[in-house]
């Protein structure tokens, strides 16, 4: 089977993943949102924004070194292994030492007890199963469905039995805990293997991760600060509402390309000496990725309104605007994810800590400006901006890596970019005209026919720009490809003797 169709099975691994793993962080989302309050979700928000940042001073991306690895062997999953082991318990220590520290800087005693259960939750990542990259570095991709769908189930289960029992923030670090736990344990399930403790590989992997360790560091600087710096401008109830809003509008986008991604790395691996089919697999999949993503964005933004009101009930209807806003820029966003994978199979990872020591220095400047000058609308406009920033950076890496421009890397994403406007457009034109009963008939309505509207809309707007453009190789042709294999797959199984 070649690269192309082993990809294709992929993404449909992958797909299925994304919409299952997304439907219980929706039901999670929803069933916390109703039992407790911002402010939970403001204290949970602060503990795992330390443990994203010190995660990444403590994150040596062995796991991509693993794939990118010409020859890999036991012995390197071994030494992956054990500085896991090694990163976790430090990680772990960290966050202790850090405890009363946090919980005197936000005058918080709940703190202490997110820090502790946190700090939990990071050593038992340690023990994750490096097997699991080998598996990706030969394309297959099914245990990612039945990875992530066990950790969401676990996590989703625990939260809401927590949330029923004491009402409080507990219920979501008890879901992370859950999930670092059950991801572990599934993790060797799905690929069995005996750790034994190793080091002498470790300055041969470090050769690959050096740079890529580094970029993750300033990265999560750039990121990861968000929820730290927001907490101290307007408190832990607008953190929550800011987080739970955040959370919600990535839904449809930002999980979509983080799922996708797991198979762009080891697919690029596989034609990265060769310039011209890696540029062209570069354009193919990146389009691909806005084709999906920019339409479930703003589609998230057009029903925003009667999501959030049917959903999570009236005490969170100030997110309204907020989902709007992030689920645009989401989506938008997505124009350079793909920059990440792209670099890493090729080794560029000295120009990917480049690039985020870039946005750093731009994004937090803008953030703490937005803040200071607009509390939380200010926060809004100076994501706005960064993203845009951002985009322009992930292009940079790509013209530098393929040659393409940032002229034709937009041209490519043009037909999606253009077909998404005129659907939020046209559908919020159409739902608000209509007609309905009382507020929880009329956000089903909205829901539903919104939804039905703006598929119609989006489709029929991609397949005319594609006809005008003469049909040339693209999202359409791509997601027509992967429909006939699914349907001659479904064909095989119905009618097998």
């Amino acid at each position: 089977m070649g690269i192309s169709s082993r990809l294709k099975i992929g993404a449909l691994w992958v797909t299925g993943a994304h919409f299952l793993t997304n439907a219980l962080g929706l039901i999670s989302t929803v069933v916390l949102a109703r039992l407790l309050v911002p402010a939970d979700f403001g204290v949970a928000a602060i503990g795992t924004s330390l443990l994203g940042i010190l995660y990444s001073f403590t994150q040596f991306t062995l796991g991509e070194a693993l794939i990118h690895h010409e020859d890999p062997h036991d012995g390197h999953l071994n030494t992956v292994w054990t500085l896991g082991v090694l990163r976790a318990a430090i990680l772990a220590l960290l966050l202790l030492i850090a405890t009363p520290f946090v919980a005197s800087a936000y005058q918080d005693d709940r703190l202490i007890i997110v820090m502790v259960v946190i700090a939990t939750s990071a050593l038992c990542s340690g023990f994750y199963n490096p097997r699991l990259a080998m598996l990706k570095r030969d394309l297959k991709f099914r245990q990612d469905l039945v990875l992530n769908a066990s950790q969401k189930m676990a996590m989703v289960i625990v939260s809401v039995i927590l949330a029923f029992i004491f009402r409080s923030y507990i219920a979501i670090v008890g879901g992370i805990v859950a999930l670092s736990v059950v991801g572990v344990a599934v993790s060797y399930m799905l690929a069995p293997y005996r750790p034994k403790f190793r080091l002498k590989e470790a300055k041969e992997l470090f050769s690959y991760s050096g740079w890529l360790a580094l970029s993750e560091v300033v990265s999560a600087l750039s990121w990861r600060m968000d929820p730290l710096i927001v907490a101290k401008f307007i408190g832990q109830s607008g953190l929550g509402l800011f987080t739970v809003s955040s959370n919600i509008s990535a839904l449809p986008t930002s999980e979509t390309t983080r799922l996708l991604n797991t198979t762009l790395f080891p697919g690029f691996i596989h034609v990265r000496h060769d310039s011209a089919r890696l540029r062209r697999a570069y354009t193919r999949v990146q389009s691909l990725i806005s084709a999906i993503a920019i339409p479930c964005g703003f589609g998230m933004a057009v029903l925003a309104d009667p999501l959030i009101r049917l959903a999570l009930g009236e005490k969170w209807l100030a997110a309204i605007p907020i989902v709007q806003v992030l689920s645009i820029t989401y989506a938008i966003k997505t124009l350079g994810t793909t920059a990440d994978s792209l670099a890493m199979a090729t080794g560029q990872t000295r120009m990917l800590f480049h690039r985020n020591l870039q946005a750093l220095a731009l994004r937090l400047p803008i953030i703490l400006v937005g803040l200071y000058l607009g509390a939380l609308e200010g926060l809004l406009v100076a994501l706005v901006i960064t993203t845009i920033l951002g985009i322009m950076l992930d292009m940079m890496v790509v013209k530098q890596i393929c040659g393409l421009t940032h002229i034709r890397q937009i041209l490519d994403n043009g037909r999606a970019l253009s077909s998404g406007i005129i659907m939020a457009g046209l559908t919020l034109f159409v739902v608000g005209f209509l007609p309905f009963g009382n507020e929880t008939a009329s956000s089903l309505a909205r829901i539903f026919i919104g939804s039905l509207v703006g598929l119609a809309i989006y489709s029929a707007s991609m397949f005319l720009g594609w006809v005008i453009a003469g049909q040339p190789n693209g999202p359409e042709r791509e997601i027509m490809e992967i429909a006939a294999s699914v349907r001659r797959r479904f064909a095989a199984i119905l009618f097998a003797p």
